[in-house]
């Protein structure tokens, strides 16, 4: 019976991260049309910060998968989680104001490159946490449905930006 679960998971998360793939896939051959060079050029060097944002979390997060794992999200200290969720909400919040600080004193481009990691480094070290929980306690659901609204979300936003530049010629 358990192997059945396993499998069941396994197909979910599987999904989840197909779902994320195709995603970036449609993200890597539409958006070089929707972009000119040079502005794809800063976009890749966004997404190369981005790629670095974990970092910010100091560990935080994968010492939330080592404590947790195996154990039933029932069973989780609830006071204490939301000790540990508001800490770690308060350090990703310095951080974030940190990068957006430091962004106030470099050149144009990049300036504009710092300051959109600075408030994208939030939203993501906050979903890693989650999605770190989610499979320290075996919510694989949860995890694929984050994944799956990751997804849905690069792709609205590649619709948005066609029907922009259709309509708008940006």
């Amino acid at each position: 019976m358990k192997e059945k679960g396993t499998l069941k998971n396994l197909i979910t998360v599987i999904g989840g991260n197909g779902m994320y793939l195709l995603s970036n896939i449609l993200l890597g051959f539409l958006l070089p049309m929707i972009l000119g060079v040079e502005d794809y050029g800063y976009y890749k060097i966004y997404t190369l910060y981005i790629g670095y944002c974990w970092l910010l979390s100091f560990g935080y997060s994968a010492g939330i998968i080592l404590r947790y794992s195996g154990c039933e999200y029932a069973q989780l200290d609830k006071p204490l989680f939301r000790t540990y969720t508001r800490f770690f909400f308060a350090m990703e919040g310095i951080m974030t104001l940190l990068v957006l600080g430091i962004s106030l004193f470099l050149q144009k481009e990049y300036s504009v490159i710092i300051a959109f990691v600075g408030l994208n480094l939030l939203w993501n070290n906050a979903t890693l946490y989650y999605q770190y929980l989610s499979q320290a306690t075996s919510r694989f659901r949860e995890f694929s449905l984050r994944k799956t609204l990751q997804a849905m979300g690069i792709i609205c936003s590649l619709l948005i930006l066609l029907l922009m530049g259709k309509y708008f010629s940006v």
